[in-house]
């Protein structure tokens, strides 16, 4: 299964050395846990095994991220594949440049990964609300498999926990990256401004997978 960025109008500048990318804008809107789970056509824990950069023909030359991942604990959708493939835009292009699309997702070969994701079209970023559709899985002290998740997210529970906050939904602007190559030296810029909040910027509690799995199933089963 292999999920395919769809592309912003993009423009491209070709001269030599130089490049130069320009992403229209659109509007990233504030996920909240309910719209989160059923959003996501397929949800999975996975541990990334390959990361690797193609280049689309089609689309100019373009790079894409191509993410692999495996070990899957499927909780949506997928029940009999065993591997994830993600593709989303941006990456490394020929030359050595950096095409970087601003709140797309960093992997790294060896992690773990909670993912919400659609599936079977194509997206710029397959995961829902972009940086809220995937959290990287640690293990704490405890041993216990935790992720650090959005306290306005936290959904209520038959014991009372969580925030439960409204769902109001809130929207902000993405504009897209800028990069170029000079002389054998890399530029890229994600352009300022360009998503908030992000992950990170709000905040976050620990939560166990097996905590949030039960409320992921619980959600669906309503």
């Amino acid at each position: 299964m292999i999920i395919r960025a769809l592309f912003f109008p993009i423009v491209f500048f070709l001269a030599g050395m130089c490049f130069v990318g320009i992403a229209s804008a659109a509007t990233v809107v504030q996920v909240e846990f309910p719209d989160l789970v059923e959003g996501a056509e397929k949800i999975a824990v996975g541990e990334v095994r390959d990361i690797a950069f193609v280049h689309d023909a089609a689309q100019g030359g373009i790079p894409l991220t191509r993410v692999l991942f495996d070990s899957i604990e499927w909780w949506k959708g997928g029940e009999d594949e065993r591997t994830i493939t993600v593709e989303f835009l941006g990456g490394e292009m020929a030359d050595g440049s950096m095409v970087e699309i601003p709140g797309s997702p960093k992997f790294r070969i060896g992690e773990k990964h909670l993912l919400f994701w659609k599936d079977g079209r194509q997206y710029v970023n397959p995961f829902v609300g972009w940086w809220q559709g995937h959290y990287k899985v640690d293990v704490n002290q405890a041993g216990k498999a935790v992720v650090q998740w959005p306290q306005r997210m936290m959904p209520s529970s038959p014991t009372g926990e969580g925030s439960g906050e409204g769902s109001g939904a809130k929207g902000s602007s993405l504009p897209g990256s800028h990069s170029h190559s000079h002389g054998g030296t890399t530029h890229s810029h994600a352009l300022k401004a360009a998503i908030a909040p992000s992950k990170g910027a709000e905040p976050a509690e620990e939560v166990t997978i097996d905590r949030l799995k039960e409320r992921v199933l619980s959600e669906m089963a309503k």
